[in-house]
């Protein structure tokens, strides 16, 4: 089994001079950032109760270096965010158990921060020429080392590739560690189906705490290709940093390239240099791939779906100019098929199949899916499946229970329909906010939108509230082309004009912070 530092590695001995990874304005070759790699895992203290260590880094040399040095160690990563609470920090450190901890001198003001929060003693390897003056002392009862010279010989490789935590239902997050296996299946996937060669640049828009970053870090180098680091000011709108850059590869959130839109900065032929372009990890409305092909004409498009039990993305669907509008359902792309070497079910209540054109739950299984939540037994058991719950069917032995509404047309494609748990009921009627956000989409002649039932009242909404990136509009004539679509009910009570979208950590809409604002405007704690 080729791991996912083994990928790497490869790579930086087929060509160690070429660049590896683009931080700013500086390049990083492949044989330094192996180098960088080697001496953060030789600063790695051997054994230890962990077989994970924590890499707390935000689009920095740390970052990187320290994700294929805790591999080098023989590890597993878990990702920290800096941007995170500290409490939240807190809470990531002692659900993985971890014990050492790879940091840059950018979080300084973190660690004072997260330190006293923390009673267990850590090792901090500090990825950088020198120790900081401002937290050589008062770190106890942890240890600082700086990254030594020395360069270490690899250790085997964990079975565990990395822990990904994810948002919970409890208020708690939720553990997902991945296995080496696991990731190498996508990996393999992708650089294979899509043809990535060592001649692209990718992109690297995604948070290292979002699991789609580990698409961005490992299938660019695998590919042998160039890892280009959106830097934060351009995040909002990257079109001129990827052309600055070169950019040939490009993966993000559709909320992405809908802010571009909104900027004006999606022009015509503007990326021009694209040849592939994904997105994942939220719904693609069907206006903005069309946005999107006018400034990239020549990239072919592709829509990855898959929630991070899964690995990264499970299901692909590519855009074809001709057929897939009429494909789209509720203006969002399908979601396709799911990968060949992977299975997938629509099921019902029962975990029973269902007919085509039969919505229910997607059930996922197969060598990308993970087994359980970490120490988490409970949660486990809600989601994953077993043959001694439900009746399997063709030789599967657990299924993973996405929560995600979809239907399989008569093609044999998967559409997404809206998450359960997104499904709102107004006045008796149950109603999906997918599809008023697709009107009001088009009513308000914005990429960007959102709606939020509110207010709510045990569980059942009272109306619907639309949010519109955008500065103003008629508000009389959006409404009135809404009506025209749905029914009164689900018709949006109030439109609230917005200067962007919030986004979570995730860079995907925050609705909870939308009902979290209509809330303080309506004077409610």
């Amino acid at each position: 089994m080729t791991t996912l530092l083994e990928g790497f590695l490869r790579s930086a001995r087929r060509h160690p001079e070429r660049p590896a990874l683009t931080l700013a304005a500086a390049s990083i070759s492949y044989a330094e950032l192996e180098r960088w790699a080697l001496r953060v895992a030789g600063s790695l203290e051997p054994g230890g109760s962990s077989a994970l260590a924590g890499v707390l880094g935000y689009r920095s040399l740390a970052a990187y270096a320290g994700v294929l040095g805790v591999l080098a160690s023989g590890r597993g990563f878990v990702p920290l965010n800096p941007r995170f609470p500290a409490r939240r920090l807190r809470e990531l450190i002692e659900a993985a158990r971890l014990e050492h901890i790879v940091v840059g001198p950018e979080n300084i003001a973190m660690l004072r921060e997260l330190l006293p929060l923390i009673e267990r003693p850590l090792t901090l390897v500090m990825v950088a020429e020198a120790l900081p003056a401002a937290l050589e002392a008062g770190v106890a009862p942890h240890r600082l080392v700086l990254v030594g010279e020395r360069t270490a010989t690899l250790a085997p490789s964990s079975e565990l590739a990395y822990v990904m935590f994810t948002s919970g239902s409890t208020g708690k997050p939720k553990g997902v560690p991945i296995p080496q296996a696991n990731a190498e299946a996508y990996v393999d996937h992708l650089v294979s189906c899509f043809e990535l060669t060592a001649t692209d640049v990718f992109s690297q828009t995604f948070d290292l705490s979002f699991d789609l970053s580990v698409h961005d870090l490992f299938v660019c180098w695998r590919a042998g290709g160039r890892l280009a680091v959106v830097p934060e000011a351009s995040l909002l709108s990257p079109a001129k940093w990827a052309r600055t850059n070169g950019v040939t590869v490009w993966f993000s959130v559709p909320s992405m390239a809908m802010v571009m839109a909104d900027l004006g900065t999606l022009k015509p032929h503007s990326l021009a240099d694209l040849r592939i372009s994904f997105f994942c990890g939220e719904a693609l409305p069907a206006s903005v791939v069309e946005r999107w092909r006018a400034a990239a004409p020549g990239s072919a498009i592709v829509n990855l779906y898959g929630p991070t039990e899964a690995t990264i993305a499970i299901a692909s669907y590519v855009w074809d100019p001709a057929t897939s509008p009429a494909q789209c359902r509720n203006g969002v792309v399908p979601l396709g098929a799911i990968f060949p070497t992977q299975r997938g079910r629509v099921a019902d209540e029962t975990g029973r199949a269902v007919a085509k054109e039969h919505e229910g739950e997607l059930w996922l299984a197969g060598s990308q899916v993970a087994t359980g939540y970490l120490d988490a037994p409970e949660r486990t058991r809600e989601r994953f499946v077993t043959e001694t719950a439900v009746a399997l069917q063709d030789g599967v032995s657990q299924w993973y229970r996405t929560g995600d509404r979809v239907v399989e047309d008569a093609d044999g494609v998967l559409h997404y329909l809206g998450r359960f748990d997104e499904q709102i009921k107004i006045r008796g009627h149950r109603f999906e906010l997918l599809e008023i956000e697709h009107v009001l989409r088009r009513a308000a002649g914005a990429a960007s939108v959102a709606c939020v039932g509110w207010p709510s009242r045990e569980g059942h909404a009272e109306g619907v509230v639309g949010f519109v990136a955008a500065p103003g509009g008629d508000v009389a004539a959006i409404l009135a082309q809404c009506r025209a679509e749905l029914p009164d009910y689900a018709v949006p009570k109030r439109l609230v004009f917005i200067g962007e979208l919030p986004l979570n950590a995730n860079g995907k809409v925050s609705r909870a912070e939308l009902i979290a604002r209509l809330n303080r405007e309506n004077g409610d704690a």
